[in-house]
């Protein structure tokens, strides 16, 4: 599959900002794929999409939507220019027009009969036909989202935007909703950029999600991968609970506060190491040792804070069924198939 969207090398500083919103951020986004942006506040995900969509200038690099350069130094294709259409977080619905003029509203440039075609084939496809003449305030949240998603694939852009599209969901409709899009989105096969700060969005909507911070792409690769095998510590920590313990090599192990680990083919000699809480065992005959500082039930698990010796590198634990108290011993083990190693 050719890449649609292709960024290379993007750096963007602002006017009197003393570091870069993004620092040499390359990017290709194949025809069909949905990539989600994320990474805390402030981490340029934003600044990229705007970027994308032609509102803000680059400093150095190149932006290209189907092999067209429309980002560089010295050019900036304007936004209605591009092929690409912006769901914003704010969903920006005309409150005075049904749900059929919003979706018809960039559709001004067409014939009538093919206007009328198209804003059919987009309410049958968001299931919107029925409610092709209420308002915007007639609609549930999530009908909303809808007439926002189908008024952006109604001029069939190149390159679909989405920021922060499920932010002003509640969690229940959230997960509802999520899945909706995602069935339209690949249903039209529109190449699609969103941007998100839950790592829950990220992971049930995108086919890849690429990771910033501090203006720095970290990695860019599928959940799965992203999960099991992150670059570094905050890659993990985005996306899961991870457990991060200084370390260093002796010999066929790796000392840490809680005992040493065998891990006799890892080539390492001291920085960090890293498991999930799942890969956590608990049992009598664990080298590693810990004091339980707190348990919290979480419904359909409990979870045991421990620490070291050293009241540092907190783990969490997560049981079933749990008979420990504060202050008790606990020893565990992990096996070196689960650990990840940061130098």
């Amino acid at each position: 599959m050719k890449p649609v969207l292709k960024i290379d090398s993007v750096s963007k500083k602002y006017p009197g900002a003393k570091s870069f919103a993004l620092n040499d951020v390359s990017i290709n986004v194949i025809e069909g794929e949905i990539l989600a942006l994320a990474g805390e506040s402030g981490c340029g995900k934003t600044t990229l999409l705007r970027s994308i969509a032609g509102f803000e200038p680059i400093q150095n690099g190149e932006i290209s939507i189907d092999n067209e350069i429309v980002s560089s130094t010295t050019k900036l294709t304007p936004a209605e220019k591009r092929g690409v259409s912006l769901v914003f977080q704010d969903l920006a619905l005309f409150p005075h027009m049904s749900v059929e003029k919003n979706i018809a509203f960039g559709l001004n440039k067409l014939p009538k009969a093919e206007q009328q075609s198209r804003i059919q084939e987009v309410l049958e496809l968001t299931e919107l036909t029925s409610y092709a003449q209420r308002y915007p305030h007639e609609l549930s949240g999530g009908q909303q989202q809808r007439v926002a998603l189908a008024r952006a694939i109604a001029v069939k852009p190149k390159v679909l935007l989405m920021d922060e599209p499920f932010s002003n969901l509640d969690e229940l409709l959230k997960v509802r909703v999520r899945s909706e899009i995602k069935a339209i989105i690949k249903k039209t096969g529109i190449t699609t950029v969103l941007v998100s700060h839950d790592a829950q969005d990220s992971f049930e909507v995108a086919d890849r999600i690429a990771i910033l911070k501090g203006g720095v792409l970290q990695q860019v690769d599928t959940s799965l991968e992203i999960y099991n095998k992150p670059v570094n510590p905050y890659v993990g920590r985005f996306f899961g609970e991870i457990c991060v313990l200084n370390a260093k090599k002796a010999d066929q192990q790796v000392l840490t506060d809680y005992g040493s680990i065998d891990l006799p083919r890892m080539n390492f000699n001291s920085g960090k190491i890293a498991f999930r809480p799942e890969a956590i065992k608990v049992h009598d005959d664990g080298d590693l040792m810990g004091t339980v500082e707190d348990i919290i039930y979480r419904g359909s698990y409990t979870e045991i804070v421990v620490s070291g010796p050293n009241k540092s590198d907190h783990i969490h634990v997560r049981l079933n069924n749990s008979t420990f108290q504060r202050n008790d011993r606990i020893n565990f083990s992990v096996s070196p198939n689960d650990i990840l190693v940061f130098e």
